[in-house]
C-alpha cells in the first residue's frame, strides 16, 4: 500500500466541480476511489472555511482546511506551506504530489518526499489584458518566479500540454511526463451530435482572460449576415465584466439568441454538450482547455482562438478548428461557414472523438500518473 499526499484545489465540500483544475481533480480522484493498493490524501485549503471538512470514498480521503483570504501572497504563502508538509506527515504519505497553487507545488517539492508537480497554468501570462501594473498582473507575477522555484526543485514534472512543455524547456532539470488532462467519462457517452442548425456552447469561467465578449460580438455579427444560431454561455461571470457582456447581448439585439446561464449543476453542463453541435472558445490564454476536450470527448466541432496552448490542443487544426482571437469577424466567419456545410467539420469531429478516447480517458490517464508514483518511489 502505498500513500500519496495529493495536494491540490479540490470541488467546493458538497458541490460538484464546475470547471478549472478542481474538474480535473475531481475526474483524476474519482479513477482512484476503487482502485487497490494505493491510498491518496486529497487536501485542499480552502479561504475562511469554518471547519475542516473530511469525507472518503473508497481509496480517496477529501480533505478541505481553512486558510486565511488575505495577504498570502505578500507572504510567500508561508503559513501555507508549513500547514501542508506537516500534514503530509501526519497522513504518513510515501509521495507528494503537487498542483496547481504555488504553495501546493512549494510544499510538495520542498518535502522530504519523492515529488511530482503538475503545471495546469502559465502564471505570469494569464494576465493578459488586465494591464502590466494592475494588482493582478504583479500577483502573477511574483507566483510565476515561485512557481518556476518549485519546478527547480521537483524531481518530477507532469506536462498536460506541449505548450507547457515549451515553457518548461531549458531551466528544469526535472523528468517531464506527458500526460494530459482526464475528463468524466460521461463525456465519452452523450447522443451523437445532430449537425442541422448552429447550436454554440462556450464553457468556462466568464472573464477577461476567457474573452467570451469576442464570441458574443461575433454572434451580433452573425445576426447581422442573416444566420440563425442559438449560443449559451456556461460559466461563473466576473462581476466587473459582467455589465459590459448584457450590455452588448441587449445593444444586439440578442436576447433570444444568447443566454448568460453562470454556474449550473454536472447534470446541465452534460445537457448542454448534448444540445450543442459546436464548442467555442475564444481564451486569450490556455495551457489544454478542457471545455474543448469535453467536446472532443463528445463529438462536437471545436473551434478554439488561435492562442497560446490551444491550436496544440487541436493538433494545428486536425481535431478542430481555429480562428483570430483578436477579430469577431474571424470567428464569425468560421461559424457561418460550419452552418452553411458542417459536413467536414462533422468529419473531423468523429476523428477527434476518437482520438480522445485513448487521449483524455481517466482510467489511461490514472494508469500513467500510476507509472510516474511507482518510478519515482522505486528511484528513492
Amino acid at each position: 500500500m502505498i500513500t500519496i499526499g495529493y495536494l491540490t484545489d479540490l470541488p467546493e465540500p458538497g458541490k460538484p466541480a464546475f470547471s478549472g483544475v478542481p474538474k480535473v481533480a475531481e475526474s483524476f480522484l474519482r479513477e482512484f476511489e476503487n482502485r487497490p493498493g494505493i491510498r491518496i490524501e486529497a487536501v485542499a485549503l480552502v479561504n475562511d472555511l469554518p471547519e475542516p471538512v473530511i469525507v472518503q470514498r473508497g481509496s480517496v480521503t477529501y480533505r478541505h482546511y481553512p486558510c486565511k483570504s488575505a495577504w498570502k501572497t505578500a507572504t510567500l504563502f508561508s503559513a501555507e506551506i508549513r500547514m501542508l508538509r506537516r500534514l503530509m506527515k501526519e497522513f504518513s504519505c510515501d509521495l507528494a504530489h503537487g498542483q496547481p497553487t504555488v504553495f501546493n507545488m512549494l510544499a510538495a517539492a520542498g518535502s522530504d518526499l519523492p515529488n511530482v508537480l503538475t503545471v495546469h497554468g502559465l502564471l505570469g501570462r494569464e494576465t493578459k489584458g488586465l494591464g502590466r501594473f494592475s494588482k493582478a498582473s504583479l500577483q502573477a507575477g511574483v507566483k510565476e518566479l515561485m512557481q518556476k522555484s518549485a519546478c527547480k526543485r521537483a524531481n518530477a514534472i507532469i506536462s498536460i500540454s506541449p505548450y507547457v512543455n515549451q515553457y518548461l524547456a531549458g531551466w528544469t532539470k526535472a523528468k517531464v511526463w506527458d500526460i494530459p488532462n482526464p475528463i468524466d467519462p460521461e463525456f465519452f457517452e452523450v447522443p451523437p451530435v445532430n449537425p442541422d442548425g448552429l447550436r454554440i456552447l462556450c464553457v468556462g469561467s466568464v472573464s477577461i482572460r476567457k474573452n467570451q465578449l469576442l464570441l458574443v460580438n461575433a454572434c451580433a455579427a452573425l445576426r447581422q449576415r442573416g444566420v440563425e444560431f442559438l449560443c449559451r454561455i456556461i460559466g461563473w461571470i466576473d462581476p466587473v465584466l459582467e455589465p459590459e457582456l448584457r450590455q452588448t447581448i441587449r445593444g444586439s439585439g440578442l436576447e433570444a439568441s444568447v443566454t448568460l446561464e453562470g454556474k449550473v449543476p454536472a447534470s446541465t453542463i452534460l445537457e448542454a454538450y448534448s444540445w450543442a453541435n459546436v464548442v467555442a472558445l475564444p481564451s486569450r490564454e490556455e495551457t489544454s482547455p478542457l471545455s474543448l476536450i469535453q467536446a472532443l470527448a463528445g463529438g462536437r466541432i471545436a473551434i478554439g482562438a488561435n492562442e497560446a496552448g490551444t491550436p496544440l490542443l487541436l493538433d494545428n487544426e486536425r481535431w478542430g478548428t481555429v480562428f483570430n482571437g483578436t477579430s469577431h469577424d474571424s470567428l464569425a466567419g468560421l461559424l457561418e461557414s460550419i452552418a452553411a456545410n458542417p459536413a467536414p467539420y462533422c468529419l473531423k469531429a468523429t476523428s477527434a472523438a476518437g482520438h480522445a478516447r485513448t487521449t483524455f480517458h481517466p482510467s489511461g490517464i490514472a494508469d500513467r500518473t500510476l507509472e510516474v508514483y511507482r518510478s519515482l518511489l522505486g528511484r528513492f
